[in-house]
């Protein structure tokens, strides 16, 4: 899947996903996690792959 992303634009993808990024310009990219607030609420589930 390609997408055509710019400034201001906010976009996520599965963790479980592969991803690739690529731009003409600087960009700033973010990860984050939900993890804590699931290990919290005890519905954090893991697999072995």
């Amino acid at each position: 899947m390609l997408i055509d992303w710019g400034p201001h634009d906010v976009f996520m993808v599965p963790s479980w996903l592969p991803v690739s990024h690529a731009c003409g310009a600087q960009a700033v990219l973010f990860s984050m996690s939900d993890r804590p607030a699931q290990q919290a609420l005890g519905i954090w589930r893991e697999t072995e792959q």
